[in-house]
């Protein structure tokens, strides 16, 4: 099929963006007087719907800066729920998300660190601390490091929660980061 041949499509523009107060109280289950119901960004985070241990999970990665998915509970679709409300939440916020969960059939964590959601990309300064950081994980079993997003395997829990921690910092830090031209 040749471009000309497809449909226009006319991007949506939303006047309002979502707070990251809105995303949790969506994501909470509340219906919120400002926005309507079939706005297409409600809709999603509503499909989000955390649920008690999602709720509590989310709260502990206010405080620390990641989510913390853990093996604890057993997994009755929570975790792809509040993954998925923590993207938008980090988003809103203009936070790096970064996710400790657990590996499939394993005791390991994987940890990611994306800065999509600071529409930013890792400047080549960040490369050392970054390289420094993987040089310590002795339990790291495979990383990735792209323009804008960092993932480690393999990692023993409290490898997994160091590392969650620096990727955040750097995250957070003009001096690694660039969000110029990004657009």
């Amino acid at each position: 099929m040749h471009p000309s041949e497809l449909p226009l499509v006319k991007p949506t523009h939303h006047n309002h963006p979502l707070t990251p107060d809105e995303i949790w109280r969506i994501a909470n289950g509340e219906k919120l007087a400002n926005l309507t119901q079939s706005d297409p960004r409600v809709q999603a985070i509503q499909r989000s719907y955390v649920g008690n241990i999602g709720r509590s999970v989310m709260q502990q990665g206010f405080g620390r800066g990641y989510l913390f998915i853990s093996d604890t509970y057993p997994d009755d679709g929570w975790r792809p729920k509040t993954r998925n409300a923590w993207e938008w939440w980090c988003a809103a916020s203009k936070v790096p998300t970064v996710i400790i969960y657990p590996e499939l059939n394993s005791s390991t964590f994987r940890v990611t660190c994306s800065l999509a959601s600071v529409d930013g990309y890792w400047r080549p300064a960040a490369l050392m601390p970054i390289g420094s950081l993987l040089s310590d994980c002795y339990s790291a079993t495979g990383f990735i490091v792209s323009i804008d997003t960092v993932e480690v395997d393999g990692l023993l829990t409290e490898e997994a929660v160091n590392v969650a921690d620096e990727l955040y910092q750097l995250g957070r830090d003009g001096r690694f980061v660039d969000q110029e031209g990004r657009r």
